[in-house]
C-alpha cells in the first residue's frame, strides 16, 4: 500500500525539523556546518550548500552557484523522494556529478579561490598532524 503525502510529510518531520534548525543556525551563526571540513579541514563535496541554499532563500541566485554549482539539486532530490521517484541509478548519476563537480572545484578553486574551497587549519586531523610532526621534529633534533 502506497503511502499518502501527508504520511511522509509526517513520518519526515523530524528530519525536516533539524535540517530548518541546522539552515536557521547557519544564517544566524554566519558559519557552514560541513562536518568533513571540520574534521579534515578539507571541503566535502556538499560544501557550500547550506550557503548556496541561504542565498537562494535571499534571491540572490549568483551567489548561490557560485557557493554551490548544485543548488538546485537538494530541493529536486527532496521531492523525488517524496514522491517516490529516485531510482537506484539516478542515485548513483546524482552521487557521480557531486563527487565529479567537487573534484573539478577541488582542482580549480582549492585552497582558498572561493568561499567555502578554502582549507580549515583549525580542523581535527590538521591539528593531529602537525602534533605528530612536532613531536618527532623534537625527537629528531
Amino acid at each position: 500500500m502506497r503511502k499518502s503525502i501527508v504520511t511522509k510529510f509526517k513520518e519526515s518531520q523530524i528530519f525536516i525539523l533539524a535540517a530548518g534548525v541546522l539552515l536557521l543556525l547557519s544564517m544566524f551563526l554566519d558559519q557552514g556546518l560541513c562536518v568533513v571540513k571540520w574534521f579534515y579541514g578539507i571541503p566535502c563535496p556538499a560544501c557550500g550548500m547550506t550557503r548556496a541554499t541561504i542565498s537562494l532563500i535571499r534571491m540572490d541566485i549568483k551567489q548561490a552557484f557560485a557557493y554551490h554549482p548544485l543548488v538546485l539539486l537538494p530541493p529536486i532530490i527532496f521531492i523525488g523522494i517524496l514522491f517516490q521517484k529516485l531510482s537506484s541509478k539516478l542515485c548513483i548519476v546524482i552521487a557521480v556529478l557531486f563527487v565529479g563537480v567537487w573534484l573539478i572545484r577541488m582542482v580549480l578553486l582549492f585552497p582558498g579561490q572561493v568561499t567555502p574551497m578554502e582549507f580549515n587549519e583549525t580542523a581535527i586531523l590538521p591539528t593531529i598532524l602537525r602534533w605528530v610532526v612536532s613531536w618527532f621534529y623534537r625527537i629528531i633534533v
